[in-house]
């Protein structure tokens, strides 16, 4: 029998995805601009999604930091 999600991991993967699916809409639709794919020196834009990764990497890391804290005092 598995555990049931509690209501942190569940809060956490909403708030995720509402701050993902609107960035996917926005990045898949087909847009005028420069093509750059031609180009082999073009840039690489790394900002949010770097971020995004920091960021729940970092909440990820404490709550476990938390949780093992618990379970030894």
């Amino acid at each position: 029998m598995r555990n049931k999600p509690s209501t942190y991991t569940n809060r956490l993967l909403l708030c995720f995805f509402q701050l993902l699916l609107p960035t996917m809409l926005v990045l898949g639709q087909p847009g005028g601009g420069d093509d750059l794919s031609t180009d082999p020196d073009a840039a690489v834009p790394v900002d949010g999604g770097v971020t995004l990764l920091l960021a729940a990497g970092m909440a990820y890391g404490t709550r476990r930091v938390r949780q093992a804290r618990r379970r030894n005092s």
